[in-house]
Formats: structure tokens, sequence, C-alpha cells
């Protein structure tokens, strides 16, 4: 079967995934702050603010909160008189629209002096809270925020987040054009860091601020634990620590059902984040089992959730070895993620093509290779439709699902296919990374490093030394400064590396490059085994393969033995998945042993043909 190629764009625009995204950020800000004074910026243009402001009356409306509208304009341009006094700010959200309609003028133009709209918003933020203590929206678009943030920086230091709207989200209109450059203009002043660094700040504020034990102070914490997990994934690490210890705050107290469920997802994400992968997966199965509850409570509503954490608990029992359960998780994942797709394909055909990837992965763990082939292969169709479309939003996502192509058509045998696909891959990154380097090169790293494989299955060792090497050079850098997050890619590079030198007859810079994975591979295990020791099996192999080569067989012997026994545990446990393995490191070792004259333990090689026998029947 050829690779997928290029197909037609979608009926859709993909803008509504980027859309959707937003607005459910919307709703869980409004969540988090209900009750309390919380600025919540909300750039769009005209027509998506029409749409989601009326989304967002009928939902909250559902959760028993009153969205209050007020306009400004020309003459009625003061923020505060206008705000007035409200009843019932337990149960109010107010949306404060027509910023920036007020006097002098359009605000598209920079001008030095400060508008008044703008001056009461910077002077008067202790009277706007007193007056209207609730999430306030500043809902305008994005030259307006770039203004905001210029004219009046001390009401803007306070504000919870950022809420973005793509232009075309919600209706093509006129003025998309204008919109979207106005929206680059105000990333490049804002900054996409700033938003969550000053949600931070003000989730750290309130928990401060309000009573302890209070409703408002556990929604304030899990704000902040969000906010925290909100960063770029390698600054999440870092505050992988204190999001979990505000979550765990959080939980102590009497949490609203949906509060509670997002408040054990973020922890398993915390907790993953730090590598503390079995309590990760009991916080996910507590999310999972409250979503679970909801969605049968009310249809529809919480299907998104409840499929995200399905998704979730698919990966933490993968990491887990716990392989056909992950696999029934990710499948009913897939599934809820269907009818989404069929619903509002704008909306989720992206995480549907995620999950995919996924599924993908959970079956080739299991070592059915066919369906996990058949589950990429959609994946990549859904990316491709959408990067049509729009390329700077997806292209990513296409570069990933090619790439697990590429590994799933390589295990099937299908190489030149698979070197295709990987190929693509790389290209695609490579453009990515070179205009967006910090987001972009683990990307690449990973393709390159698929890249290396995928040309040492061709006999095209030069090339694949070459890809080896470049992956190996990008993930040392990317270690040095962030080893948790790095050090397992750059023992797979080596590892690789390894193994591209040695096609190369260059076995004594293979070792020393194998024997440098098996060291990182080592420290991984003793914290995490189940995550690592087959890993550390493989890289053993290969170092006693290479011995071998260099007249070194007693060493060899050592090796094999040593990989043998740790991965005989795995191999019983999943003999479809690893038998390959376990029979290719019996091989090395028995290899070793009888050119070294080293006495076999034969209590391993009665045990792992025991497994492998009975697998094959």
């Amino acid at each position: 079967m050829p690779m997928p190629g290029a197909v037609a764009p979608l009926e859709v625009s993909p803008a509504s995934a980027e859309a959707e995204a937003a607005y459910r950020r919307l709703l869980r800000v409004i969540r988090a702050a209900r009750g309390m004074f919380a600025l919540v910026v909300v750039e769009s243009a005209e027509e998506e603010r029409r749409h989601f402001l009326e989304r967002l009356r009928g939902d909250l409306d559902k959760e028993g909160l009153r969205l209050e509208v007020i306009t400004l304009g020309y003459r009625r341009w003061d923020p505060v008189e206008s705000l007035g006094d409200l009843q019932d700010p337990s149960f109010t959200v107010v949306a404060l629209l027509g910023l920036e309609a007020t006097p002098p003028g359009p605000l598209a133009t920079p001008r030095p002096e400060r508008p008044p709209a703008f001056a009461r918003l910077n002077q008067l933020r202790e009277v706007i809270e007193r007056r209207a203590p609730v999430p306030l929206l500043i809902w305008t678009n994005p030259a307006t925020v770039t203004a905001l943030q210029r004219h009046a920086p001390d009401f803007f230091d306070h504000f919870a987040g950022i809420v973005r709207f793509p232009p075309g989200a919600a209706f093509e209109g006129e003025g998309t054009a204008v919109d979207t450059r106005m929206l680059r203009e105000t990333e490049t002043a804002v900054g996409r860091r700033g938003p969550r660094v000053g949600g931070i700040r003000f989730y750290e504020e309130q928990v401060e601020t309000s009573p302890e034990g209070t409703p408002q102070q556990r929604r304030a914490l899990l704000g902040l634990a969000e906010a925290l997990l909100d960063l770029p994934r390698l600054d999440a690490l870092h505050s992988a620590e204190s999001a979990l210890e505000a979550l765990d705050r959080a939980l102590a107290g009497d949490l609203e059902p949906e509060e509670r469920a997002r408040a054990l997802h973020l922890k398993g994400t915390a907790l993953d984040l730090l590598g503390r992968t079995e309590e990760a997966l009991a916080a996910i199965v507590g999310a999972v089992e409250i979503y679970h509850h909801l969605a049968s409570l009310r249809p529809g509503a919480f299907d998104p959730d409840f499929a995200g954490s399905l998704n979730n608990l698919g990966n933490r029992l993968g990491d887990l070895g716990r392989l056909e359960e992950a696999l029934t998780a990710i499948e009913q994942a897939v599934e809820i993620h269907r009818r989404l797709a069929a619903a509002r394909p704008e909306a989720f055909l992206s995480e549907l093509a995620m999950v995919l990837n996924n599924l993908g992965t959970a079956h080739e763990n299991l070592g059915q290779r066919e369906p996990a082939l058949a589950a990429t292969e959609e994946a990549v169709v859904i990316d491709r439709r959408l990067a049509v479309t729009h390329p700077e939003t997806y292209l990513p996502d296409l570069a990933r699902s090619l790439n697990n192509l590429g590994i799933r058509l390589g295990n099937l045998g299908r190489r030149e296919e698979a070197l295709a696909a990987i190929e693509e891959a790389v290209e695609i990154l490579r453009r990515l990374a070179s205009a967006s380097p910090d987001a972009f090169l683990a990307s690449l790293a990973i393709s390159l490093n698929n890249l290396g494989i995928r040309l040492s299955d061709l006999d095209r060792a030069e090339e694949a030394v070459a890809a080896s090497q470049e992956s190996a050079s990008i993930r040392r850098r990317l270690a040095a400064s962030r080893p948790a997050a790095f050090l397992p890619s750059l023992a797979s590079s080596l590892n690789n590396l390894g193994n591209s030198l040695s096609g190369l007859g260059r076995r004594e810079e293979a070792l020393v490059a194998t024997e440098e994975a098996v060291e990182i591979y080592r420290r991984l295990a003793s914290s995490r085994p189940d995550a690592f020791l087959p890993d550390l099996a493989r890289t053993l192999t290969l170092q006693a393969s290479l011995l071998r080569q260099l007249g070194r067989s007693s060493q060899a012997a050592v090796s094999g033995e040593e990989a043998l026994r740790l991965v005989l545990p795995f191999v019983e446990r999943y003999p479809v998945a690893l038998g390959g393995l376990g029979e290719t490191i019996r091989d090395e070792y028995t290899a070793a042993c009888e050119e070294s004259r080293h006495v076999a333990e034969p209590d391993l090689l009665q045990r792992i043909e025991s497994t492998l026998s009975a697998a094959d029947r």
C-alpha cells in the first residue's frame, strides 16, 4: 500500500480546533475564579466574539452562572461607572466589550497619550475589584490588547490569563487578514510566556488573600496548578512540584465533582512529569472514574474531558507495561473522539489524529503491527488534510504522524516506504526548527534518530551515521540544560549511533557510544525500572555484540547474561510484544558463551526457551 499522499483540504476551518481549545480554557479560568475578582483578557475578531459570547452565555446558565455584558463606546467610555454595583456577585461573570471604541478614537494607530478609559483601568483597579468581585472578561481585538498592556500596565499585571480566538474560528468574515496581522503584532508585544506568567502571579495572589479552606482558595489553587502546567513543557517540568503542592491542597477540600476530576487529571500530569508513574496512574484513574460518572449524568457535556483522561490513562498504563489495559483505554478514547469529530470535525479532528497515533503505539507495543499501521495511516491522512489548509498550525502534527508511520512501516519490513515517511518528517521539522529552534529542535532530533534507523535498514551506513550523529548532538545539547527531559532520548540516539557505526566497521567508536547509552539507561532504570529496563537490556545486547566483534567474548558473555536476566520478566509478561527481543538476547548470550567457554546459566536459558515456546503455540 502506498504512503498516503496529497489530499484535498477540509471543507471546515481548521482554526476552529484552536478556538475550541481556547473556549475550553476560558471556561476553566472562569470556573476557577468564580466568586472572586479575576481579569481575563479575551481577544478575537468581532464575529468570533458574538459567536462565542452566545455559546458562553448558554454554558454558564447550565452551571447556575449569569453572564452580564457591558458595552462601552465613545459616549459611555468609563469602565468604572459602567460596572456599577452587581447583584449576587458569586453567581455573575461580566464581559466588558467595546474598549476599542472609547475616546479618543480607533486604537489601531499608536499614539503617545493614554486614552481615558485605559487610564481609569490603570488607576482604579481596587475600586473595580470592590464593585465587581467577579471574573471580568475584557473582550476586545488584538490591537487593543497591545494598547491595554502599554497604557494600563498596573491593571494588566493582575490578570488571570489571556484567551485568544484565532481569526476565522467561527465565521469567514471581512477583516480576517487585518486581524491576523494584528494577532502577530500582539504576540510580539505581549509574548507567549507573558500571559502564562501573569496568570501564575494572579492565582498566587488569590491563594494568599483568600480565607484558608474556602471554595475561593481551592479554586485559586486549581487555577494556579493549571497555569504552572500550562507553561511550555520544559518549563512545566520545573513547575511540576509547585503544581503538585497546589493540587494536593485543593484536593484536601470539598471540591465540586468536575473540579475534583480536573484536579486529579492535572495531578496525573504533574506526577508524570516528575517520573512518578505509579502515582500518576492512580490520579488519572480517579479522574477517569469521575468523568465517566459525569458523562453518564450529562451525556455529551463531558465527553472531551472523559476522552482526554482515557487517553492519558492509556499512556500511563503503557509506561508501566500494562499493555492490554493501555490498549483498552485508548480504544475507548478513540471511539469517543470519533463521535466528537463526526459531529464537529473542525474542533476535534486534530485530537482524533493524536489519539490514533497513541492507538498505533498501543497496538505496536503488543506486537499487533497491522492494526498499528492502520491507525497511524489514518492519523497521517487527517493531519495532512489539516496541514493543507492551515500549515502553521498542523505541520508539526503531520511530522509527528509521519515519524510514527515510518516506524510502523519499518517494523513490517516495508523499508523504502518507511524511509520516505521519515524523510518527509525530517524535511518539515528542519523548516520549523530553523524558524523556532526552541520549539522544534527536540522533535527534529526524534525524526533524525529514526532516519538513522531506516537508513541502516537499507544498508546506507554513511548516511545513517550522519543522521544518528546529528540527533545525538542535538540531544546532548538539550540534555546538558534539561537532563530529566532529554537523557532518555540521548541514550536512544547513542544506541542507534552505536548500531550505525558498527555497520561501517567502526567498532571501537560504536562501543564508546553504546557504553555511554548503557550508563544513562542504568541511571534511568534505577528510578523507573518498568520504563527503562527493557531499553537497558537492548543496549547491553548491542554492547555484547560489539565486544564479541572486538574479540572480548568473556566480557560479552557478562553483558549478555545481564541483558537476559533483566529482560526475562518482561518477555514472560508480554511474550508476543517482546519475544523477538528475548530471542535476540538469548542468541547473543549463547554465542558469547560458546566463544569464551563461559558457562551459560541453565535456569535463564530454560526460562527463555519455555517462554518463547509458549508464545509460538
